[in-house]
């Protein structure tokens, strides 16, 4: 791993979010090159940094706006379980719990399924301890 990796992966997820935000073709063209694995990867891979948390959680809620099938790529890369890791790692990081948590909301309009994929990640429990944390 490069040294300083965090950092560019971090910006990258505030540059998709920025691209994201607002603008439909730009979700979706994000989607298709493969910007939401590329997210859940940047999680994954810098578990321990709260900035790449933090702004991969917004970049995901900004594709997850008003569009369903991000909703569900989101789901199937990983996103609700890379997002609910970050929370129980991060739980010193008022940021990080307050973005998750939109993210989650965010995630679970598409219905059912995600609701589901929400809950059975421990989702549910992760919000919980975020409010009490944070009261």
């Amino acid at each position: 791993r490069n040294e300083g990796s965090a950092g560019v992966q971090e910006e990258a997820c505030e540059a998709l979010r920025s691209l994201a935000c607002r603008n439909d073709g730009n979700r979706i063209a994000i989607a298709r090159s493969g910007g939401i694995e590329a997210i859940v990867s940047a999680m994954r891979r810098n578990e321990g940094s709260a900035g790449v948390q933090e702004e991969a959680c917004e970049a995901l809620r900004s594709l997850a706006c008003r569009n369903d099938g991000n909703r569900i790529a989101i789901a199937r890369s990983g996103g609700i379980k890379a997002i609910v890791s970050a929370m129980r790692r991060h739980e010193d990081s008022a940021m990080v719990q307050e973005l998750a948590c939109v993210t989650l909301s965010n995630l679970a309009y598409n219905g059912d399924n995600n609701a589901t994929a929400i809950a059975k990640a421990g989702g549910i429990e992760a919000v919980v301890s975020a409010m009490r944390q944070y009261p």
